[in-house]
């Protein structure tokens, strides 16, 4: 039986903050690079990926740039966290996730979030 990780990974952006918070908030943002389709009722989102749904309560802090994911399917300590940071030394914007996967799916877990915020630094502009 699998058991359940939690993974740690960090991106640079070269967008604002407030730019970045909109597209891991806004349905619009989320859909040019997280999930084909999302739509919003209150602060639950329903996520579709190529027929699978997944809904999450999110709760956010446009203040601190703090979004966490609490999935409605497994347990609140799996929720994920996306962190926005301004470096005080680059003045680049850090994007720090913690997600959870299977232990046997480590390197497929981390291949999507690369492949995935690579379609975010596109839809951002870097």
């Amino acid at each position: 039986m699998s058991k359940r990780l939690k993974i740690d990974l960090e991106y640079i952006f070269s967008s604002s903050k407030p730019m970045l918070f909109h597209f891991l908030t806004a349905p619009e943002g989320l859909k040019a690079w997280y999930c084909q389709e999302v739509s919003v009722e209150g602060d639950v989102y329903h996520f579709s990926w190529e027929g699978e749904k997944e809904s999450a309560v999110v709760s956010g802090d446009k203040y601190k740039y703090v979004i966490e994911y609490f999935w409605k399917d497994r347990t609140p300590e799996e929720k994920t966290t996306f962190v926005i940071e301004k470096s005080p030394i680059t003045g680049e914007t850090i994007l720090r996730i913690s997600a959870f996967c299977d232990d046997d799916f480590l390197d497929e877990e981390t291949i999507y979030w690369d492949n995935a915020i690579e379609e975010l630094k596109h839809a951002t502009g870097g």
